[in-house]
């Protein structure tokens, strides 16, 4: 099934999705606003619903603001080697402040003095409680996949050794349309495609991970314990701004629009200016 986090008239529903028409969960006695909320009592409600409806409706973030997200640095060798980098030795582990949440079709306030690039990311939540989980088990953690684009001011990334501010500007992480739920048998087969202006910027697929997301589960699990609704988005592949020879980067503009694609998991769109 697939769940949208929206609102309407200022009022956050979750809402079944089916091509853009909504099934809202509050016709079905679900009176929640947090995809970790929701139980097995109510995905039995809803599994089999067909009555959908048109709505004039806004998306919302998929990550609950008291939520973590944790993020995973070079995690593409493709996208390693556009960037000079070397291939580490362990999952490099970041994180980005709540207000980096919003969602799909929001228009993001940027400073083009900034350096600003787009990362198109799986992004996977957790469903259950989660600590030292075992490789092999890591996937029965899952809750459901979804789109992420991590938007970085490369100038504030790197000022420091820490990434942290150059990744934490307002509506720097905005999701897809919805969260995937019991609809992907394997995470490391999906294609990814990130457009600027409708040019293809980013071509690659899930399977190119150097550490695969039942790899990633496990391994931060053993030192943080991970919440139902926690977060993890699982590296970009090439084709960043950053990557591309200093003379030739034109970084994001006002006026540009980013559309990030994962077979699967719908589109993620996005405006800046």
């Amino acid at each position: 099934m697939k769940i949208s986090v929206i609102s309407i008239k200022n009022k956050k529903h979750l809402a079944l999705y089916n091509n853009g028409k909504l099934a809202l969960l509050d016709d079905y006695g679900i009176n929640k606003t947090a995809l970790k909320d929701l139980n097995e009592n109510d995905f039995s409600k809803i599994r089999n619903v067909d009555d959908f409806s048109e709505y004039n409706f806004k998306y919302e973030s998929l990550i609950d603001k008291t939520s973590n997200l944790f993020l995973v640095g070079l995690n593409y060798r493709s996208h390693i080697n556009e960037t000079h980098g070397k291939i580490p030795e362990d999952p490099v582990i970041f994180s980005k402040t709540n207000n980096t949440f919003c969602g799909n079709n929001r228009t993001i306030e940027i400073d083009e003095n900034m350096n600003i690039d787009y990362e198109g990311e799986l992004c996977v939540m957790i469903g259950k409680k989660a600590s030292n989980v075992n490789e092999n088990d890591a996937l029965n953690y899952v809750y459901g996949y979804f789109i992420g684009n991590d938007i970085s001011s490369r100038l504030m990334q790197f000022k420091t050794p820490q990434w942290f501010i150059g990744k934490s500007f307002d509506n720097f992480y905005p999701t897809g349309q919805y969260i995937s739920v019991e609809e992907i048998d394997n995470p490391q087969n999906l294609e990814l495609k990130t457009y600027l202006n409708d040019e293809l910027r980013q071509n690659s697929s899930t399977e190119n991970m150097i550490y695969s997301v039942k790899k990633l589960i496990s391994y931060i699990s053993k030192y943080i314990t991970l919440e139902i609704g926690d977060c993890i988005s699982t590296g970009t592949p090439s084709g960043v701004i950053l990557g591309m020879p200093e003379d030739k980067r034109k970084y994001i503009k006002s006026g540009d629009e980013v559309r990030v694609e994962i077979s699967g998991l719908g589109l993620l769109n996005n405006n800046f200016i």
